[in-house]
């Protein structure tokens, strides 16, 4: 698989300056809430406990209370080279901010925390691939290694869709707007590449292409950015 790859997350030294604004602070606690996962994912479990306090910093701005407390801290912090211990404590905690949010029905809360989560998971995804080295080996091996990825970046398109839907229902004020129309960008390009019929012909490998992907991890990029930036 795709080595680990640091450029790709987030910098936590952001978090202050999107805790003032909370429509960002929301976006970025889903950014850094994927970046948590993708540092788990790879053993690097002291960083991820520094982008959970970072999490905190901005849970605590929106409010969101409680569902990134000092227990889950502890605990996190106890669990350090267990993954499956890490995985249940960050579901737990993810799982409490939603029941929070949907008490409170902070709909544009939660469903900016969603996206901002989205995007970066899609943009780590897409990353990976973009800065795969082309030189190292055959374009067919290469491609090879790569095919998992590509498809989890490929079967997004009903998320996209249901993450349009979330966001239409809330009000179309920036930096909703924006993302919107990236998304709606993304929704075309995926749609451009007819997926299913192509799996369905059994002609995955045209669609499972970096050139394929251009376009999408151009507009990921674009959203990422308009995110973090």
């Amino acid at each position: 698989g795709a080595e680990y790859n640091q450029s790709l997350i987030n910098s936590k030294q952001k978090a202050d300056q999107y805790s003032t604004i909370s429509d960002k602070a929301a976006l970025n606690l889903g950014v850094y809430a994927a970046d948590i996962g993708y540092l788990s994912s790879y053993g690097k479990t002291q960083e991820a406990i520094d982008y959970l306090n970072a999490c905190k910093r901005l849970a605590d701005n929106l409010g969101v209370i409680g569902s990134f407390d000092v227990s889950v801290l502890k605990s996190f912090e106890s669990n350090i080279g267990n993954k499956d211990s890490l995985a249940i404590i960050l579901n737990r905690s993810i799982q409490k901010t939603d029941a929070y949010l949907k008490d409170d029905s902070r709909n544009k809360l939660a469903a900016l925390i969603l996206t901002g989560s989205f995007v970066e998971g899609l943009y780590i995804s897409t990353g990976l691939i973009k800065s795969y080295p082309k030189n190292i080996l055959p374009d067919d091996s290469r491609n090879l290694i790569l095919t998992p990825l590509m498809r989890v970046i490929l079967e997004q398109e009903k998320s996209v869709d249901e993450l349009l839907k979330m966001l239409g229902s809330i009000e179309q004020t920036e930096p909703v707007g924006g993302i919107v129309n990236d998304l709606t960008a993304l929704k075309a390009s995926y749609r451009a590449l007819n997926i299913e019929e192509q799996i369905k012909n059994n002609r995955a490998d045209l669609v499972l292409t970096d050139k394929n992907l251009a376009e999408i991890t151009s507009i990921v990029e674009k959203l990422r950015k308009s995110i973090t930036g």
